[in-house]
C-alpha cells in the first residue's frame, strides 16, 4: 500500500510542475500509473459517462457540466474530507466511489475514463486530464481495500509528522538525481525504497501491501 501511495504522489507532482524539495503530504491516494484500456468507448458511451462523473462531481459541490476546475483545487476538496472526518473520511470518500461505479458500469475500466476522454468531455489540459483520469484507480484500489486504507491512515500521518526529516531528505536526493540527468524510473525508485524503511520502520511490514 505505501508503494502504492508513495509512487501516486511522485506521478501527481512530477507532471504538475510542483516543487519536489518539500515533501507532499497527500492525504489520499492517486493513481501511479496510466491505464490504458482495450476497447473502444463510443459517442455515447462518452456521453453517459460524463453524466456519471458529472453527477459524481457534484457531491463534492463541484460543477462540472462545462469544465472541470484545476486539479489541486480537486484535490483540496477530498483533502478536507480527511482534515475534518480523519480516518472516517474514507467513508464518505467510497460511498461517493461506489455511486459513480454503480452509474459507470463496464464503462469505469474502459477508454472512456483514459486522459483523453477527459480531455474531450471537460476541454482541459494533457496535464490536468492525466491528473483527473489517474486519480479514479486509485480510487477504486483503495476502496477495494478499505480495511487496509483505514489500518494504516493513521500511522502513515504519524510517520508524515515524526520523520519529516528523513522522508525530506529521500525527496532532495532524488531531485538532486533528477537535476544530475538520472532517468526519473530509477530516481523513484530510489525514493520509494527510501522512504518506505521509514513506513515499514514505524509501522510494520503489512503496509507494503
Amino acid at each position: 500500500m505505501v508503494r502504492i501511495l508513495l509512487l501516486s504522489v511522485l506521478c501527481i507532482v512530477l507532471a504538475s510542475g510542483q516543487p519536489l524539495l518539500k515533501l507532499p503530504t497527500i492525504r489520499l491516494p492517486k493513481a501511479p500509473e496510466v491505464r490504458n484500456f482495450p476497447g473502444q468507448c463510443s459517442a455515447d458511451d462518452q456521453k453517459s459517462t460524463k453524466v456519471c462523473l458529472d453527477s459524481y462531481f457534484a457531491l463534492y459541490g463541484i460543477n462540472s457540466t462545462q469544465t472541470l476546475p484545476e486539479y489541486f483545487s480537486y484535490w483540496r476538496i477530498i483533502n478536507s474530507l480527511t482534515e475534518n472526518y480523519g480516518i472516517n473520511a474514507f467513508d464518505f470518500y467510497c460511498d461517493f466511489e461506489a455511486t459513480l461505479e454503480s452509474c459507470m458500469g463496464v464503462r469505469m475500466t474502459s477508454p472512456c475514463m483514459n486522459p483523453a476522454a477527459f480531455a474531450t468531455m471537460y476541454g482541459i489540459n494533457q496535464t490536468e486530464s492525466i491528473d483527473y483520469a489517474t486519480s479514479f484507480q486509485v480510487e477504486m484500489y483503495s476502496c477495494q481495500n478499505l480495511a487496509l486504507t483505514k489500518k494504516y491512515y493513521n500511522c502513515m500521518m504519524d510517520v508524515e509528522a515524526d520523520h519529516f526529516k528523513g522522508l525530506l531528505e529521500c525527496s532532495i536526493t532524488m531531485n538532486n538525481e533528477i537535476n544530475e540527468g538520472m532517468e526519473y524510473c530509477a530516481t523513484i525508485s530510489n525514493y520509494v525504497m527510501c522512504a518506505e524503511n521509514y513506513y515499514v520502520g514505524f509501522c510494520d511490514e503489512g503496509i507494503r501491501g
